[in-house]
């Protein structure tokens, strides 16, 4: 691996050794590299770290969240339309499907109560979510990888990757900078 990664990466950070980041796909750039891992339709979760995401929704929740996909109920899309002043489209020679939506950010710290809040609003809604997670924060100072790299952080890898829906695929890519705060 580079220097700047080896200079990164390592037991002085308390991060993932260098040899786990070479398992992954990798493009570098001036700035930085990203390594790209698996997506949650590529990967086997082990049985002892699959949950029901939806178990503690309540019956209004569960009937407007766990919705086919393949087959619109254009009554009640009228009904979703008008409650946000928008008209249904009619268009007789377009037939209805739905849109493949994605969805991208980065992501930290952030807890565990907001990242559930943000995935149930978005349960089955997106065709996939594109995370990425970086080894330093914004002011470039060095940080602990929460998804990658120990046992823990395949756990909450596993539990991410679970939370928007079995019809939804989330990636959940690294990126490692190249400048350092002197910069």
């Amino acid at each position: 691996l580079d220097s700047y990664i080896k200079d990164i990466v390592g037991p002085q950070h308390n991060l993932p050794p260098p040899e786990d980041m070479n398992k992954l796909k990798r493009i570098s750039f001036p700035h930085g590299s990203f390594f790209f891992g698996s997506d949650s339709h590529q990967i086997k979760i082990p049985e002892s770290d699959v949950f029901d995401s939806s178990a503690s929704w309540s019956a209004i929740q569960r009937e407007l969240l766990d919705d086919d996909s393949e087959i619109i109920n254009v009554e009640e899309e009228k009904k979703r339309c008008a409650s946000y002043d928008f008209d249904f489209p009619s268009n007789a020679a377009m037939p209805l499907k739905r849109r493949r939506l994605f969805y991208g950010a980065l992501i930290s710290g952030d807890s565990e109560e907001v990242i559930k809040a943000t995935s149930m609003e978005q349960y089955n809604i997106y065709h996939t979510v594109s995370l990425i997670e970086s080894n330093s924060t914004h002011n470039l100072s060095p940080k602990k990888w929460r998804f990658f790299g120990s046992e823990d952080a395949s756990k909450q890898l596993h539990w991410l990757y679970q939370l928007f829906g079995p019809k939804t695929k989330v990636s959940m890519d690294y990126y490692m900078t190249s400048l350092t705060s002197e910069d």
